[in-house]
């Protein structure tokens, strides 16, 4: 019996963090490269808004020792936060090419309280709605998410739980039928507080999307892009065009048949080489003389001789000529 593999659930981090101390790593002497740890904070106040809370968060990362936070400056980095419910400081796995440095510690930190963003994926093991008054008399709806993820420094997989606050909003409001138990969802929101009895955070949603379990989606054209000067000096700007749109005929279908139709019949007229003999008009004699070819037998055929092809301009005289005997044919 095969084993069952857990799935990859992971809350996705991303936001601005201050260390609290210079960044350390246990790796032994004269390594190059290890994991480094560095004690920073989340700054909550809640879904009210009424409380400023500051939560310990321990950012990780393996990478060269030299890439280290310096303490009291600002940084913007994203990764992957595992917060585990026996009251141990949540970790956040951030990714070292993604560090940015915002503020040198000279400078005052910006306000960063509510303004941390949450990605999260998982399936729903718990829902509940329930009448706020706080800020204002609304209906939400309160959705336990159940998330794993791997810990690299373990080298185990985590199963941890996150709590998504939905508002009762006008655009808000249709989604709450979205969270089934046991539906697989995509949820993006702000991380406003955590639970004290349960350590799960608590993430305000702004947004919320239902998954297809996984399946392989079917692969979609590209449509073709071309780049554009900028009016930035340095800049070229990549436009996008519809691929569709650009294959669309630009002119009435019906005129280009018929000058396809025109273009043939001028093609299957040309007897010689060169340019094309010149044709008469055709008159009422004409029309009496193709009566009577057709009160003809079909079974009587009449034996064409094939005109000499000659060099150079017709003259004029062989022009008519040329066009009788076609009339008499």
């Amino acid at each position: 019996m095969a084993a069952l593999q857990n799935p990859n659930h992971p809350l996705l981090v991303n936001g601005l963090f201050q260390p609290l101390a210079h960044s350390s790593s246990m790796a032994p002497q004269n390594n190059m490269c290890g994991i480094l740890e560095t004690p920073s904070y989340f700054q909550c106040s809640g879904l009210a808004v009424t409380k400023e809370k500051d939560f310990e968060v321990q950012l990780s990362t393996n990478t060269a020792l030299n890439n280290r936070l310096e303490d009291g400056s600002t940084y913007s980095l994203n990764g992957r936060m595992i917060a585990m419910a026996d009251e141990t400081t949540p970790v956040l796995t951030y990714i070292d090419t993604s560090v940015v440095r915002v503020l040198d510690s000279s400078l005052a930190p910006p306000d960063m309280v509510n303004k941390t963003n949450v990605t999260g994926l998982g399936h729903v093991s718990h829902r509940a709605k329930f009448i706020s008054t706080e800020p204002e008399r609304s209906l939400r709806l309160e959705v336990t998410v159940t998330h794993n993820n791997w810990d690299p420094i373990n080298q185990i997989h985590r199963r941890f739980s996150a709590k998504y606050v939905v508002p009762g909003t006008k655009n808000l409001v249709k989604t709450h039928t979205l969270f089934q138990v046991g539906r697989e969802v995509q949820v993006v929101g702000l991380l406003v507080d955590f639970d004290p009895d349960t350590n799960m955070p608590i993430v305000l949603v702004s947004s919320v999307s239902v998954t297809c379990r996984h399946k392989t989606a079917r692969s979609m054209l590209a449509g073709g892009s071309v780049a554009t000067p900028s009016p930035k000096t340095g800049r070229n700007f990549v436009k996008f065009s519809n691929k569709a749109e650009a294959n669309k005929p630009k002119g009435p279908t019906l005129l280009k048949a018929s000058k396809t139709a025109e273009s043939n019949l001028a093609s299957a007229s040309r007897i010689s080489k060169g340019k094309a003999k010149l044709v008469e008009p055709e008159s009422d004699d004409d029309d009496s003389s193709s009566d009577n070819k057709d009160n003809k037998p079909e079974g009587a055929a009449v034996p064409v001789a094939p005109l000499p092809v000659k060099q150079g301009r017709p003259r004029k005289d062989d022009l008519v000529a040329a066009a009788k005997k076609m009339k008499q044919m």
